[in-house]
C-alpha cells in the first residue's frame, strides 16, 4: 500500500465475512501474517481484512471516494456535498458573495495581483481563487477541483493513471500480472484452484514456490517492493528490491532505514541528521536559502514581508506601518492578515500564511501553506514515479532536480 507523509486512509466496507466474498478476490479476505494485502488494498486493523483504501492529503477531505479540497470547492465548500451558488465563491470553506469586481480581493496567499487581477504566473491554473497545478494534482486531475474517482490512481499529464504494472480495471488500479481474478487483463479469472503469474494463469509458482508470503500470490520475491526475498519483507518506501534484498537506490546513503540523498535532503543535509535551518534547502550538501528568499545575518527571509527587511536586507520600517509586498505601507492589502508590522505572504515559511504559522525543515511555503518536500529518489527528472505514484505528490524541480511536494502547484 503507497502512503505519503500526510496521507489520510479511510476504510472503506469489506466483504460481508463468512463466505460473502469472491473466492479469487482478495478484498475482504485475512491480511497476510505481517498485516499485508495485496496490490494496493489496506489491512484494516480492526478487522484483519483487506480492504480499500482511499488516499487523501492533509489538506483534503474524503467526500465519497473523491479527494476534495473544502477550503475551496464551490461543490463541497467547508463539508462534502455542501454548494455554493452560482453567485458565490468558496473561500476558507464558506460561500461567500462573489463581489461586482473582483479584483484581487480573494486571491490566496502567495497568489501574485496582475493588473488588478488573481495571476498563476505560469504555475497551475486558476480556480476558484487558488493557483491549482492540473497536471499532477490528485485532487484537480484535468479540471478544477476533478478527483480522481480510480483508486490507488495517480494523476499523471492531467489523467488519472495507474502506477506501472497496473492496470485500470473497473474503479481501481490492479496488478494484473499477480491478481487471479484480473490475469494479465482486466476480468480475466483463473480456474478454480490456479494462480496468476506474470499475467498468465499457472498451477504453481515457479518465482514463489513456497507460498513465502502466505497468501497465495505469485509475488516476484527477486524485485517486488512489497514481496522482497524468502522473509516476503515490505522494503521502506524509499528502497528497492534488489535480488531479493530491500536495498538504497544509487546516490543515497542509509540514515536508519531509510534511504537518504545527503546532497539535496534539508533535513539530513551533508550527512544524517544534519538539519537545515527553516527556510533552507541542501544543495550539493549544503544548506542555502529555499527559492525566493534572501539570507539576511543568519536567517533566510522573505523580503516581501519582513518588517525589519522589507524590500532589502536592513530595511526596517517605522513605526506605524506595515510590510506589504516588499514596501512599507500604512496598512495591508484588502483581504489579508495584519501582524505586527507585516502582512504574512504566501512563501515565508517563518510566517506562513499567518501571523505565527512556522513551518517545519525542510517544508517550503506554497500559497500560504507548509507542504513537505522530499527529493525525489530514483528519478533524475519530472514526472517521476516516485512522486507520482507513491507518494500522491507533485514532480517539482528545485535547481533543476526533482522533488516530491505535497501542495496544488510547484513553488518558484
Amino acid at each position: 500500500m503507497r502512503t505519503g507523509a500526510h496521507a489520510v486512509l479511510m476504510w472503506a466496507a469489506a466483504c460481508a465475512c463468512g463466505g460473502g466474498a469472491d473466492a479469487t478476490d482478495p478484498e475482504g479476505f485475512p491480511c497476510d501474517f505481517e498485516g499485508r494485502c495485496p496490490g494496493h488494498l489496506g489491512c484494516d486493523p480492526a478487522t484483519n481484512t483487506c480492504v480499500t483504501v482511499t488516499r487523501c492529503s492533509a489538506a483534503q477531505t474524503d467526500c465519497g471516494g473523491t479527494c476534495a479540497l473544502v477550503s475551496a470547492d464551490p461543490a463541497n465548500c467547508g463539508a462534502c456535498d455542501r454548494h455554493c451558488s452560482a453567485t458565490e465563491l468558496c473561500v476558507s470553506g464558506e460561500c461567500k458573495a462573489k463581489p461586482s469586481t473582483m479584483g484581487c480581493a480573494f486571491c490566496a496567499p502567495g497568489v501574485a495581483c496582475v493588473d488588478g487581477k488573481c495571476d498563476c504566473e505560469g504555475r497551475g491554473t486558476m480556480c476558484s481563487i487558488l493557483c491549482i497545478d492540473q497536471q499532477q494534482a490528485l485532487g484537480s486531475c484535468g479540471g478544477c477541483f476533478k478527483g480522481c474517482t480510480l483508486a490507488n490512481a495517480g494523476c499523471r499529464a492531467g489523467s488519472c493513471a495507474c502506477a506501472p504494472g497496473e492496470k485500470a480495471c473497473a474503479s481501481s488500479c490492479k496488478r494484473v500480472q499477480v491478481d487471479p481474478s484480473n490475469c494479465g487483463d482486466c476480468g480475466n479469472v483463473c480456474p478454480s484452484g490456479q494462480k496468476c503469474e506474470r499475467g498468465a494463469c499457472a498451477s504453481v509458482c515457479s518465482s514463489n514456490p513456497t507460498d513465502a508470503c502466505r497468501d497465495g500470490r505469485c509475488w516476484d520475491l527477486s524485485t517486488d517492493h512489497d514481496h522482497c526475498g524468502a522473509s516476503c519483507r515490505r522494503c521502506d518506501a524509499t528502497q528497492f528490491c534488489d535480488a531479493g534484498a530491500c536495498d538504497c537506490p544509487g546516490g543515497t546513503s542509509r540514515c536508519g532505514s531509510a534511504c537518504i540523498d545527503t546532497q539535496r535532503d534539508a533535513k539530513h543535509c551533508g550527512g544524517c541528521n544534519q538539519a537545515c535551518a527553516v527556510g533552507e534547502q541542501c544543495s550539493g550538501g549544503a544548506c542555502a536559502c529555499s527559492a525566493g528568499l534572501t539570507r539576511c545575518g543568519a536567517t533566510c527571509t522573505a523580503l516581501t514581508d519582513d518588517p525589519a527587511n522589507c524590500g532589502a536586507c536592513g530595511t526596517a520600517c517605522s513605526s506605524g506601518t506595515v510590510c506589504a509586498r516588499g514596501a512599507c505601507v500604512a496598512s495591508c492589502p484588502l483581504g489579508a492578515s495584519s501582524c505586527s508590522g507585516f502582512c504574512p505572504g504566501g512563501r515565508n515559511p517563518l510566517h506562513c500564511g499567518g501571523c505565527s504559522t512556522v513551518c517545519k525543515v525542510g517544508d517550503v511555503c506554497v500559497d500560504g501553506s507548509c507542504a513537505d518536500r522530499t527529493p525525489a529518489l530514483g528519478c533524475s527528472t519530472c514526472p517521476c514515479d516516485y512522486c507520482t505514484f507513491e507518494k500522491g505528490w507533485l514532480c517539482c524541480l528545485t535547481d533543476g532536480k526533482p522533488d516530491c511536494v505535497d501542495a496544488l502547484r510547484c513553488p518558484p
